[in-house]
């Protein structure tokens, strides 16, 4: 992989909303307790779990240069988990850049989306068409 875009993403399963809060803790992400399977019944299951499908737990400097978008009124994926996404890929020297769109909420409460995808392209050309080139 060699460059990412992506909207709104959970980055930590066991940090939603502030440190320590467990993403089935949080009101609007209940629903999706199901997904967790049979180790979503017991509270240490969940966190073997969510530990293992936290992207914030592989961020690496080798990973692809990464764009979010993410609005500061999204009441499914905080944006509190695009923040912390972002600093540890500053401790670990990722390349990443978070774009918040003020107002914004979740899926279609995001808004139109063309300004973000015209973004998107920029940033894959930047970085595919400078891997290209090596």
């Amino acid at each position: 992989m060699q460059a990412v875009a992506c909207f709104f993403p959970p980055t930590d399963f066991q940090n939603w909303s502030k440190p320590g809060e467990n993403f089935l803790d949080y009101d609007t992400t209940r629903i999706f307790a199901p997904a967790f399977g049979p180790k979503g019944a017991t509270s240490e299951g969940r966190q073997e779990v969510e530990s293992k499908i936290s992207p914030i737990n592989f961020v690496t400097v080798q990973m692809p240069p990464t764009l979010i978008f993410h609005g500061d009124a999204d009441d499914i994926v905080p944006l509190y988990q695009s923040r912390i996404f972002e600093q540890k890929c500053r401790d670990v020297g990722a390349p990443f850049k978070l774009v918040v769109k003020p107002s914004a909420g979740h899926c279609e409460k995001f808004g139109n989306v063309m300004k973000e995808m015209a973004e998107s392209a920029a940033w894959f050309d930047e970085y595919l068409l400078r891997n290209s080139a090596n």
